[in-house]
Order: structure tokens, then C-alpha cells, then sequence
């Protein structure tokens, strides 16, 4: 490989570093700088620490404690020069931009409209000098404008911050934190800080308009007031629209969760969808809906490519409105060959022609109930993931569902759809309520859905009901569970094992009782994962009697357990993981009970029973090592390895000059403790895949020094006066697998 070939393999690996290493790249040589700047510049996101500190350096103030608010109201203000010069160098490099700080969308917009006014006065000058040619070089003699950040639409170069296709918004806070306070204290003691604050805003403002030609002013100050927040507000909502216009290529969109600002941040529904469907290469989007009802019912013909949507809308209008235009639908009795509905979202042509196939996510925040997720599961019927807020089931829409299945039975003009939701495999649901069977009566039928995350659900009989719904269901994330005071625990002995359940993830403790807990696992033949808020000690005797496949086991509240622990151990083969703050277990347990987990790669508890010695005797024991046992080469931490256990030299008591009986029996602890620690060492070793032994500096309360460290050849070594918690550490197959003991 030769010199001219360098800056090919660097740009091949410039792709795979994050921003840190390219940071370092940098300061290489010319040519490494030359190849990797531009890697640099393709993904920016101005929350991390190198476009942090850069920006920092010109912009940010440096913060006091006496005046924050001067602080939040200088973030504000206008970037500087230099920091703009960055952006006309570089600026059509990025290829991802995620905005935290509101100056970045300043400096993205004043560095497209420098270059774009500067290369019209090229064109200008250059058609004034030579009238009759149509095709030129144009070179540019601005001194603000780089080489490299061509601007020339004509060439088909790009224009600073043009040629984007991931943008994220997320640069609310702290700047619309303190912007919200504006109207509330206009009187108080920060009325200095806040008339200067309205000047800077209302200089950013003027200093912005010409930026922000593709976005009219009265979109945004239409039935608002003229207060300073609110003007702020205007300019930076037209701020970010105007780059995602500058930005056709876009193919994600997240404009961030906007809070109580978003009637003021997001124009009207035929804006919206205007400036939408000029993406015609968008295929994930992430907005705020608010106002528009008939957004979901547009989208196959706004967006026909679009496969993830994240739709913010508070009110269920647009869920309403698609339920309305897929009634229409079926009411008219126009179908395909296929059976598929032409119109409310389904499909475009006569001819039956799929108007929204590629549509994978959705997460819906507004309340729904059965119809609306019979019509969503109807005009987008490809769904892999759907996301709901909450799930209002009333014994109205059961008797409305009902009837609609008998009337669709007895009159052929209806056509239900038959088995909605089949394809889906995710379910998202932060509030369920009402009985899972109401899913089926509206023609609903998870039966490929193999993820459920509920974030509340009422009632213990409820939750057991709608696992039955979920036949492939293999993960279950809970959160909370309300505990109704009249429901009564079914009978775990009748109840059929839910055989395809393999992970359970709880948050906190929702079944409130360990009875609960342990019946739900007693019903997991082929549980692999379990991750718990607590553990108590007959939950851990479950797991082992009932759960012979469990892989990982982990929780997060500090527990207390002896036995079970090497119940665990000595009945689930398969275990890999046990992780939690409280495990304990007997060192006889270990020497009784052999393990049978041979791929045990990762375990924290404590091996109690071990005897300890105490600082009188070990004192003793330095002693007899400095003045009596001269004759004796001891290294002055006891080590273990260069001195074998069976040499009689170094373990048998007559060798020892000790005089006193305290002496001896601080000899003969230590080498008790000696034999405990080699043999429980001995153990794990041989029965799992550790053989490593590592020693942390935690000091524990119930053994204040410690007699076990690391060691190279693998056994453990003695050391006094050190702290007693040890970890293990083996790389196997280019994977860490370590074990983590507190004697």
C-alpha cells in the first residue's frame, strides 16, 4: 500500500468512529486532519462534550451563583463571528444534526444565508463580465465563505446545512424554562435580567427575517398575545421550520417533545402538511399534531414512505376522524379482489392498490379505546409496533362492538375485517383498563405480539386474563399494578403455565405481596429472564423449583438470603447471571452442595461463616513474622502463590517460635481461614468457567481487614491490612464473565 492510498483507508475508517476519536484524529498531521474533519462534521449533536466546549469557548457565559438568570439570558443572544465562520466551512458536511442549544439553529440559518447571498453576487458580477457565456467557473473572494462549502445550486453543490437527512429538536431546556417565567414575573426583581432579555430577543428577531423566508409571520401570531415570550417563541418556531425546509432530503424528523409551548411552536394543519409532503424521503417523523384532526387520515398520501410515527396529539379528534373515514368505507361496500377496503387509509386507487404499506410504528398518545384501534389496525395493517397513552374500555363500546359483529353477520353490506392486528409483534400500553376481552369482540387478535410493556393495569385477575390473550407473548415488562381490595388470588394449581413466557422485567414492586409474585413465576416453565424489583427468600426457592431454564436472574432492592441461594445454584443448570444487592450464602453451603452451573458468568453476594481475625490477633501474627521467626523468609504480604499450602515448612505450627498461647491461636484462625478461603476458591473454580481472582477496595463492615487478594497464577493470596471484598474476572471467548464475592 502506498502513500496515494492512505486517505481511502483512513475515510473507511473514519466512518466507524464516534466523536471522541475523531477529536484526536485531528491533531494527527495535515492529512489525517483533511480526511477526518469532514467525518467530524456529518453527525453533530451539541449536547456532547467536544461540540459542548466549542461552543462554550464563543458562546456561553460563564455561570455565577449570584445571577443565574443572567446566565439563561445570555444563551440567548447572538453567536458569535467565529463560531459562524465553523459553520460556512463546514456546515455542508452534516449529514445529522440534534439541537439542544437554540444557537445552533441560529448559526445553521445565518451560514446558509451568508453563502446564498454571496454566491448570487458571484453570478451577478459574473454575468455582468461575460454576458454571453453560459457556463463559468465561479471562485469565490469572501472572506467568510471556505473553500469546500460550495453554495452554488446550479453546480449542484450544497449549501451550508443543506444537505441534512437526520434532525432532532430538543433544546427546550433551560432556555423555554426561564422564557415561561416572562409573564409571570414582570414585576419582580428580575426585571432588569427580562428587559434585557426582550431587547436580545427582539434584535435576534429583525436580524433573522430574511433567513426566514419560507415561513410566513402570520402562521404564528395568530390569536396570541405580543408578550415578549411569546415573540421569542414565534421567531424560533418559523427558526426551526425554516431549516427543515432548507433541508428536502430529510428522512428523520424529530421536532421534540415541546411541552406547554407547542400551541405557540407549531403553525396550522395545512402548513404542516404542506411542508410534510415536501419529504418525500422522510421515513421516521416525531411531531406534535395539535389541531389537526385529519392528519392520520392524510398520511398515506402525505407521507407514503413514512414507517415510524411518534403522533402527539393530546385529543382523540384524529383517532375519531380515521374511525369516521374507515366506517365510510365499509359502509360503502367497495372492496378489492383482496377484500381490502379503497378508502380510509388502506388504499389509493380503484384497483385496490395499498395506499400506506410501509407504515411500521406508531406510538399514540391521545386516549383510545377498541374502535380506534380497530380503524388504525384497518388503514395501516402492516403495523409492527404500536405504542398507546391510555386504553379507555367502558361497557358502551363493548355493547357498540357487539352489535356491529351481529350486524356485520346478518348484513352483507358491512364488511368487518377479519383478525386485526395480526402482524404486530409490540405492544405498548401506559394505562389499561376494562377487560381484555373486549380486544376480541372488535375483531382484534395480538396473536404474534411477543413483547408487552404495561405501564398500569387495575387488577391482579385482569392482568392474568389478558396474558391469555397474547398466545406467542414472550416478554413482559410491568411497571404498576393497582391492587383492587375485593379481588381474590386465582388458584395457581388449575391455572394452565403460560409455556411461551421466557423474560418478566417488574419496575418497583407491583403485585405488593410475595404470594402473588411467586404464583406468577410458578406458572413460567421456560422462564430465561427475570428481572425484579425485590426478591424474598421463597420467591428464590420458586424460581428454583419451578423455573429450571432461568439464565438471568437480577433485582435492584436490597435483600437478605442464605439457603435458597445455593438452592438456586445447585438446581438451575442454565444460570449465567444472579446479580443484587443481599445475596448471601454459606461458605458450608459451597462444600456440601456442589454447583451445578457451568456457565456461571456473573454473580454478586456475600460468603458469610467464614471465621475472621481480629486486630489484636492479627498484630500477634506480624509480630511473630518480625522477632521470632527470623529464620523463616516470608514476604511481607504472605504470599500465597510463592509459598505452596503443602509445604510443612510454612504451615505446620512447630516451625513457628510461639511463645504464647494467643499467639497460637491467632496461627491456628489463620490457617483455618487459609484452608476456607483455597478451598471455597478451589470450588468455584472447578465447578464454573472463573479462575481468576481480583481484589476490590470496598471495606466491609463485618471483616475490616482481609487475608484474600490477587494473585497471578490464579490462587487467591493472603495480604493483611487490606480490604476484604474480592472480584473475579475470566475472558472467555472474548467475553468478560466474572464473579464478585464480599467475605
Amino acid at each position: 500500500m502506498t502513500i496515494v492510498h492512505i486517505p481511502d483507508v483512513l475515510h473507511l475508517v473514519g466512518s466507524h468512529l464516534n466523536t471522541y476519536d475523531l477529536v484526536a484524529c485531528l491533531q494527527v498531521n495535515r492529512l489525517w486532519n483533511s480526511v477526518f474533519i469532514a467525518h467530524l462534521w456529518r453527525t453533530i449533536d451539541d449536547s456532547q462534550r467536544p461540540w459542548r466546549r466549542l461552543l462554550a469557548k464563543f458562546a456561553d457565559p460563564t455561570p455565577t451563583y449570584y445571577n443565574p438568570q443572567e446566565q439563561h439570558a445570555r444563551l440567548v443572544e447572538r453567536v458569535p463571528d467565529k463560531l459562524l465562520d465553523l459553520f460556512l466551512k463546514y456546515g455542508h458536511f452534516i449529514r445529522t444534526l440534534v439541537i439542544r442549544r437554540p444557537q445552533t439553529v441560529e448559526l445553521c440559518l445565518r451560514a446558509r444565508d451568508i453563502a446564498r447571498t454571496a454566491r448570487r453576487r458571484e453570478q451577478a458580477e459574473q454575468a455582468l463580465a461575460e454576458p454571453f457565456s453560459s457556463s463559468v467557473s465561479i471562485s469565490t473572494s469572501n472572506p467568510r465563505r471556505a473553500t469546500g462549502a460550495g453554495t452554488a445550486d446550479d453546480r449542484g453543490e450544497i449549501l451550508p446545512c443543506e444537505g441534512i437527512t437526520i434532525l432532532r429538536f430538543g433544546f427546550l431546556d433551560p432556555v423555554l424554562t426561564f422564557l415561561k417565567r416572562l409573564d409571570l414575573r414582570q414585576y419582580s426583581q428580575e426585571a432588569l435580567y427580562l428587559t434585557a432579555l426582550s431587547a436580545t430577543l427582539l434584535k435576534n428577531q429583525c436580524e433573522l427575517q430574511p433567513s426566514l423566508d419560507g415561513v410566513p409571520l402570520c402562521l404564528f401570531v395568530e390569536n396570541r398575545g405580543a408578550v415578549s415570550s411569546r415573540l421569542h417563541m414565534v421567531t424560533l418556531a418559523r427558526s426551526c421550520w425554516q431549516l427543515v425546509l432548507n433541508n428536502p432530503k430529510l428522512q428523520e424528523l424529530d421536532m421534540g417533545p415541546f411541552g406547554v409551548h407547542e400551541d405557540t411552536f407549531f403553525g396550522p394543519g395545512d402548513f404542516l402538511k404542506s411542508t410534510l409532503a415536501s419529504l418525500q424521503r422522510l421515513r421516521a417523523l416525531r411531531v406534535s399534531v395539535e389541531g389537526t384532526p385529519d392528519f392520520l387520515v392524510r398520511l398515506p398520501t402525505t407521507l407514503p414512505n413514512l414507517k415510524l410515527l411518534w403522533y402527539h396529539d393530546k385529543s382523540p379528534a384524529g383517532l375519531d376522524a380515521l374511525v369516521e373515514e374507515t366506517s365510510k368505507a365499509r359502509g360503502s361496500g367497495t372492496v378489492n379482489s383482496a377484500g381490502r377496503e379503497i378508502t380510509g387509509g388502506v388504499t389509493s386507487d380503484s384497483d385496490g392498490t395499498q395506499r400506506m404499506p410501509s407504515l411500521r410504528l406508531l406510538d399514540v398518545v391521545a386516549p383510545s379505546q377498541p374502535r380506534h384501534l380497530a380503524a388504525i389496525f384497518s388503514s395501516f395493517p402492516d403495523l409492527v409496533m404500536l405504542s398507546l397513552g391510555v386504553l379507555n374500555v367502558d361497557d358502551a363500546s363493548v355493547s357498540r362492538s357487539g352489535m356491529a359483529a351481529d350486524k356485520g353477520r346478518h348484513d352483507a353490506t358491512v364488511l368487518l375485517p377479519q383478525h386485526l392486528g395480526t402482524r404486530l409483534l409490540e405492544l405498548h400500553v401506559v394505562d389499561w383498563g376494562g377487560p381484555a376481552t373486549i380486544l376480541r369482540s372488535s375483531n382484534i387478535h395480538f396473536n404474534s405480539v411477543t413483547r408487552l410493556n404495561l405501564q398500569r393495569i387495575s387488577g391482579y385477575k385482569k392482568l392474568f386474563d389478558l396474558l391469555r390473550t397474547f398466545p406467542a407473548l414472550q416478554e413482559l415488562q410491568l411497571k404498576r399494578l393497582h391492587t383492587l381490595h375485593s379481588e381474590v388470588d386465582p388458584s395457581y394449581e388449575t391455572e394452565l403455565p403460560l409455556l411461551t413466557l421466557k423474560s418478566i422485567r417488574l419496575s418497583k414492586e407491583p403485585f405488593g405481596t410475595e404470594c402473588r409474585l411467586n404464583g406468577l413465576l410458578s406458572l413460567l416453565p421456560n422462564l430465561a429472564e427475570a428481572r425484579l424489583y425485590t426478591i424474598h427468600p421463597s420467591t428464590l426457592a420458586t424460581i428454583a423449583a419451578h423455573c429450571p431454564l432461568i439464565e438471568i436472574l437480577e433485582f435492584t432492592k436490597k435483600s437478605h438470603i442464605n439457603s435458597q441461594l445455593s438452592l438456586l445454584l445447585t438446581h438451575c443448570p442454565n444460570i449465567k447471571s444472579c446479580v443484587g444487592p443481599g445475596l448471601q450464602i454459606a461458605y458450608q453451603d459451597i462444600f456440601n452442595h456442589p454447583w451445578v452451573c457451568k456457565d456461571l458468568q456473573k454473580l454478586d453476594c456475600q460468603i458469610t461463616g467464614i471465621p475472621c481475625i481480629t486486630e489484636d490477633e492479627i498484630a500477634s501474627i506480624k509480630y511473630l513474622r518480625n522477632h521470632y521467626s527470623q529464620n523463616i523468609t516470608l514476604p511481607l504480604a504472605f504470599d500465597m502463590p510463592r509459598f505452596p499450602k503443602s509445604d510443612p515448612a510454612f504451615t505446620h505450627e512447630d516451625n513457628w517460635d510461639m511463645r504464647h498461647p494467643g499467639e497460637q491461636l491467632a496461627f491456628r484462625k489463620y490457617s483455618t481461614l487459609l484452608d476456607v478461603l483455597c478451598g471455597v476458591y478451589d470450588l468455584i473454580t472447578k465447578y464454573t468457567i472463573l479462575d481468576t481472582v481480583q481484589q476490590d477496595r470496598t471495606t466491609l463492615s463485618s471483616c475490616p481487614q482481609t487475608l484474600w487478594t490477587s494473585s497471578r497464577g490464579g490462587r487467591p493470596a493472603s495480604s493483611l491490612g487490606r480490604p476484604l471484598k474480592a472480584t473475579s474476572r475470566v475472558l472467555s471467548n472474548d467475553r468478560a464473565r466474572w464473579i464478585h464475592f464480599s467475605l
